[in-house]
């Protein structure tokens, strides 16, 4: 699974764990509870905040702009819009670079670590051309390694949070488990043959996190509507592979997902990594070979494994 760079994963978060004009306090995590900053933290803070600067002096040397931004002004910009403020020039181009900070501080690897006092030193320290704390060249660097280590400690958290989970789960009556560590309730057992790989499928799904916060469903993004597609490994998580073949037509199931047959330690959007999975399946119809092709966003969708065409 190729390495994930801060610098680049910080510039394409899509974030929604706070609404829209809330405000942003550095070393509280998603719970609202407060986080001692480590030496990493603030020294990728500051990295952060060099790696915003040398952007916009890219972009202040746009011929068109003839070096007409206000450093002080951008400054003011990034510190109001994590106020929640708007307006233009020098200051709303600071109010730009406070959207793309306030995703970076939401993004749930990392939420809570970054402090934002330290990324905009980093920041003017960069432009006012002072000595850095952090050269250069070590930017990405500083930031990778922060980024991989907040990656581990988060998986590490979460796996053991979904280990308690299932433990829990399993001990309850009409739970089964696979050998590979799927558990699973029956809920209506349906007739019929079982899935196989290469069937096409209808299904209607919910899939929550383990605190219940439901990260996907039909009824969120399909209006109700089943869905279709083909089950088939590489294009699924190994957990929705091996759980529909338990399955015949009519059947309603919920299923206990451990992380290892989820998203693993990367996790996606609102699945944090490590995080154990639930799902509530029930299986519409199926029908024999090939059908209905992949895309990004369907049920349980290992989007890494689906390849362009699929």
């Amino acid at each position: 699974m190729k390495k994930i760079i801060l610098t680049a994963a910080l510039g394409i978060i899509v974030f929604s764990c706070k609404k829209e004009g809330d405000a942003v306090v550095s070393g509280v995590d998603a719970k609202g509870e407060k986080v001692e900053l480590s030496e990493l933290d603030m020294k990728a803070s500051y990295a952060y905040g060099v790696s915003l600067g040398q952007n916009t002096e890219r972009y202040n040397q746009n011929p068109q702009l003839q070096d007409s931004l206000d450093i002080d002004q951008v400054k003011k910009g990034i510190q109001d819009f994590l106020k929640d403020s708007k307006t233009l020039d020098s200051y709303g181009y600071g109010l730009n670079i406070g959207k793309q900070i306030k995703g970076a501080l939401e993004n749930n690897v990392i939420q809570g670590h970054l402090d934002t006092d330290e990324i905009l030193v980093g920041m003017m320290d960069y432009l006012k051309k002072k000595n850095l704390k952090v050269s250069v060249d070590s930017v990405a660097m500083v930031m990778d390694e922060f980024y991989q280590t907040q990656l581990a400690n988060s998986a590490a958290a979460n796996k053991q949070k979904g280990l308690d989970f299932l433990a829990a789960k399993k001990k309850e009556d009409g739970v089964k488990t696979t050998e590979s560590g799927l558990a699973y309730k029956v809920i209506n057992e349906g007739s019929g043959p079982k899935v196989k790989e290469g069937d096409k499928i209808k299904v209607k799904y919910k899939g929550t996190l383990i605190d219940g916060d439901v990260f996907d469903s039909t009824d969120l993004n399909n209006n109700g509507e089943p869905v279709e597609f083909t089950l088939q490994s590489g294009g699924l998580i190994p957990g929705w592979v091996e759980g529909m073949q338990l399955m015949s037509k009519g059947a309603k199931y919920e299923f206990y997902i451990p992380s290892d047959l989820g998203y693993g330690d990367m996790g996606s959007g609102k699945i944090g990594p490590g995080d154990a999975l639930v799902f509530d399946i029930e299986l519409i119809d199926i029908s024999d070979g090939v059908g209905a092709n992949r895309a990004p966003g369907q049920p349980g969708v290992n989007i890494e494994a689906v390849k362009p065409g699929n």
